[in-house]
């Protein structure tokens, strides 16, 4: 262990000796539309079915994802509730396709994303995802889905 880990970990312990919390308080914004866009895609279903893999889970492991980073997104996009968003789930879609590892071709199948990928066991969780149709894309998601290929394509 380095001596900085080492201090760090002994300044943690003694906080939390002295009768200190491990918790800090902190402020954060929070997305409004995020209920909204849940209740549109959900209702008051409990289950849902991911975009991208196509498989039926409780709404507790699916989120509202955006098809483009919310954050590269004008006012106009966010509010395009019907086209912006679409369920993914937790269990591995929404962090493969967050991060580039999975994209939505321009005919909408999903296709391994050109971010580069480690040579391991990641490859055999891609294959079992390429080729199946996204239930979200059509002409009019499409804009979203090929601003998040080209987001993600090296330079």
């Amino acid at each position: 262990m380095r001596e900085a880990e080492a201090e760090a970990i002994e300044a943690v312990k003694s906080r939390f000796e002295l009768g200190g919390s491990l918790d800090t308080p902190t402020v954060s914004a929070s997305r409004i539309e995020q209920a909204f866009l849940r209740s549109r895609l959900f209702g008051s279903s409990p289950r849902g079915t991911c975009c991208i893999c196509g498989e039926e889970y409780p709404t507790d492991l699916l989120v509202a994802a955006h098809f483009k980073k919310r954050s590269h997104c004008l006012l106009e996009a966010q509010l395009d509730f019907d086209h912006i968003a679409g369920a993914m789930c937790l269990i591995g879609c929404d962090a493969l396709y967050e991060r580039g590892y999975i994209c939505v071709d321009g005919t909408g199948q999903v296709q391994i994303g050109p971010v580069s990928l480690p040579a391991n066991g990641l490859s055999t969780v891609l294959q079992r995802l390429v080729a199946k149709p996204c239930g979200r894309w059509n002409a009019d998601t499409e804009k979203y889905f090929g601003w998040h290929r080209s987001f993600h394509s090296p330079s």
